[in-house]
């Protein structure tokens, strides 16, 4: 009801809750792996087995969402929810901006309003009266819309040429906004944790891997694609050092094995179930001795 996935939860935390709010992109909402069997809410359950019934996770993962939108969302409602901690575990939706050299402001443009969106609204009587009596005509009405505005299975894909070098500010920029995380998390009375992001990227890919790798989406060649991933983990362990933020390196664990990833970051049931182990016997010794 209130946006998140996952069960109901009261927006004001009940007394002797322990909740936990976890955001980042669509390898957060975990939308392969159905029901509760996301990898956030399979936290929740291995901590509550672990000995914390206290724990309430709440996903907060939003499909397409980079570090700046996180920032934002906690910023204007996530602190609301009085959360005890606060996780940030992603890398792939900020990498999509990696090739940009003009700043935040001047590329991210406001989304296109849901109105306009003939893939949400029909454009007109006779259009809404064929959806209604063929569904041969909305099969074709959906391809033609979306091969017209160039979406792919995680949006809009970019248009140019492919890059083996990495804008320095679209990493400075990252850099800002995951330490303005952290900043907003604690002024908000929260413990701040940051995971770095699982990924079928690697060096040592086989061609099999690097078909199920959408490079289309990020424009970046593979070598370049490596070294983003790797600028951000470097980024995240100095956040991490400089200001005594608990880090959990998920992918040093489970980056480049195949068994776990459908393609670049999202995972099978195989891999959210790993990354939940990960992640719950990570920050388990956190809940008996926490610090801001």
């Amino acid at each position: 009801a209130l946006g998140y996935r996952g069960g109901p939860f009261s927006p004001h935390k009940p007394q002797g809750t322990v909740r936990i709010m976890i955001y980042g992109g669509s390898s957060v909402f975990d939308h392969d792996n159905p029901g509760t069997k996301d990898w956030p809410h399979r936290v929740e359950t291995r901590l509550r087995q672990s000995g914390f019934p206290a724990v309430e996770v709440i996903n907060a993962g939003i499909p397409g969402h980079a570090s700046a939108d996180a920032v934002g969302r906690l910023f204007a409602e996530g602190h609301l929810f009085e959360p005890d901690y606060v996780l940030y575990y992603g890398e792939w939706n900020d990498i999509k901006d990696f090739r940009e050299t003009d700043p935040l402001l001047r590329y991210r443009l406001p989304t296109r309003s849901e109105e306009n969106d003939p893939l949400f609204f029909y454009r007109n009587p006779i259009d809404r009266w064929l959806c209604e009596v063929s569904q041969l005509y909305v099969r074709l009405r959906e391809r033609y819309y979306t091969w017209n505005f160039r979406i792919g299975s995680e949006g809009v894909l970019p248009e140019g040429s492919y890059a083996s070098t990495l804008s320095e500010t679209a990493l400075r920029q990252y850099r800002l906004n995951v330490q303005t995380f952290v900043d907003v998390a604690r002024n908000a009375g929260a413990v701040p944790v940051l995971v770095t992001e699982a990924r079928l990227v690697s060096r040592k890919n086989e061609d099999a891997d690097k078909k199920r790798i959408n490079y289309e989406m990020v424009l970046l060649t593979h070598d370049a694609l490596n070294h983003a991933f790797e600028e951000e983990d470097r980024i995240l362990r100095e956040i991490s050092n400089e200001k005594q933020v608990h880090l959990t390196d998920s992918s040093a664990a489970l980056s480049g094995r195949s068994e776990f990833f459908l393609d670049a970051v999202h995972l099978t049931d195989r891999g959210s179930d790993a990354l939940s182990s990960i992640v719950a016997t990570s920050i388990a010794p956190l809940l008996n001795n926490p610090t801001r």
